[in-house]
């Protein structure tokens, strides 16, 4: 693909945001591992799981582009940080270059880019609520209950033990036998599947079996 160029001045960097996703594109400091950078935005925005894509574009008059491909399904900053690192790494080794013939010299790098689409599934492990959240008055109520230091998929099952009574300090046990009777388990999980916010119909249903309506529960979130 033949693309001219035109000079002008250049930008440092771009971003845009939509609905569901958010891009970074960088044009400067091409030559260094761009991981923490861009992990620094992606801690800065980011508080779903989502799916990275990792592209670079290299050349003169003539630009190659290089798709790195997609990441699976990030859960946690972590496995963000690694797949980029591995990615940048591929994109620093010269060897990895694509040539149209052994006379073409490599110049340098023109832009890399780092597009997030956004899940609906929160991130794992994102930190502690700040405080100013977790002693929120909630009127007669009280100070709002904290489940936020937890490192499992169990975040709904425990919110729900917590309403129906347990005390937070003891909502992992009747969190699990929760986790267990929905997933239909034999023994409760020290851990469960994740739960999708789609399917809070299917959890409402399921807890709801056999309750008097005035019992039931409504998921909102």
């Amino acid at each position: 693909m033949q693309i001219c160029l035109k000079r002008g001045e250049e930008k440092e960097g771009e971003e845009k945001e939509g609905r569901r996703y958010i891009f970074w594109r960088k044009r400067q400091g091409l030559e260094n591992d761009l991981t923490e950078q861009f992990m620094g935005k992606i801690r800065e925005k980011v508080r779903t799981a989502a799916y990275l894509r990792h592209n670079y574009s290299y050349g003169t008059i003539l630009l190659f582009y290089k798709n790195s491909g997609g990441s699976p399904r990030i859960n946690r900053y972590d496995e963000a940080e690694n797949w980029l690192r591995e990615k940048e790494e591929a994109r620093l080794n010269i060897d990895n270059i694509r040539r149209p013939n052994t006379k073409w010299l490599f110049r340098g790098y023109s832009n890399v880019d780092v597009k997030v689409v956004l899940d609906r599934q929160p991130l794992l492990g994102t930190g502690p609520l700040p405080d100013r959240l977790r002693n929120f008055a909630r009127g007669r109520a009280g100070p709002m209950v904290a489940l936020d230091t937890y490192q499992d998929n169990l975040c709904p099952w425990r919110c729900i033990a917590v309403h129906h009574g347990a005390s937070p300090d003891r909502s992992p046990t009747a969190a699990r036998e929760l986790a267990k009777g929905f997933f239909k388990l034999r023994a409760a999980p020290n851990d469960s599947p994740k739960t999708s916010l789609d399917e809070r119909d299917r959890i409402e249903r399921h807890l709801n079996q056999g309750a008097a309506f005035s019992d039931w529960l409504g998921i909102r979130v």
